[in-house]
């Protein structure tokens, strides 16, 4: 699995580094997740703060969405 996450403030960023070390999975900030191929991937989970209504960095699971909707 794979853990990608964007946060601002570090609250996400600490949430998904724990989660990663509990469950062994593959950990990447948004920035760094481009041309990941998510298709080797079993389980994606994305962590991102909510602002304004909206999650942070919904936009890469917005490009991913052919990959994840599966």
């Amino acid at each position: 699995g794979i853990i990608i996450y964007k946060s601002i403030y570090g609250a996400t960023e600490a949430y998904a580094k724990m989660l990663a070390l509990r469950t062994g999975y593959d950990l990447l900030p948004v920035k760094e997740a481009g041309d990941v191929p998510l298709e080797e991937y079993e389980h994606i989970l994305y962590g991102g703060g909510v602002y304004a209504g909206q999650i942070i960095g919904i936009e890469y699971l917005k490009r991913h969405w052919n990959v994840l909707e599966g």
